[in-house]
């Protein structure tokens, strides 16, 4: 089977598609983050994970599709860019084509800003979460002191933060 321009563009959209979901999942797993909210975190955690890996068999056909593509139009295969392969179309195609590669590549670099800025904010939670155990943990810890004949004696600092009889 040949493929053609309109094939092309048919999984570009597709990872368009894909893309724009990816991307509201990563805000959705932000305000999970900032709520702190762990089921709906491990929930868009998991559907992230389902639309990467049907991102990923999308691009792997588009790929293909590419190559088939540049092979029917007589070009080389090392190094092709979809900008390449679209400056050899006509023109209303090289319009279609780079018009949809871009809003590809737009959402790429979005679903990239996003994926950092959420691990960034799991690292500060992370690192939040650990300063406020280590204050915990030095509140709660017993005075240490010595009698007059050098032996240690603890002492509760008297200082509870948490009320274990609750």
């Amino acid at each position: 089977m040949s493929i053609t321009t309109g094939d092309l563009v048919r999984r570009l959209e597709q990872e368009r598609y894909l893309l724009e979901r990816i991307n509201q999942l990563l805000l959705a797993q932000r305000d999970a983050i900032l709520e702190n909210d762990i089921a709906n975190l491990n929930e868009t955690v998991s559907f992230l994970q389902q639309l990467l890996e049907e991102f990923a068999g999308v691009e792997s056909k588009r790929r293909q599709a590419m190559e088939q593509l540049a092979e029917a139009m007589a070009l080389s295969l090392q190094g092709l860019t979809l900008v390449e392969l679209a400056a050899s179309l006509p023109p209303t195609r090289q319009a279609e084509l780079s018009r949809v590669g871009q809003e590809v590549r737009q959402l790429l670099e979005s679903a990239d800003r996003n994926n950092r800025l959420n691990s960034t904010l799991v690292e500060k939670s992370q690192l939040f979460v650990r300063r406020n155990l280590l204050w915990l943990k030095k509140l709660q810890a017993p005075v240490t002191t010595y009698t007059s004949d050098s032996k240690v004696n603890l002492q509760p600092t008297g200082k509870q933060i948490i009320n274990e009889a609750v």
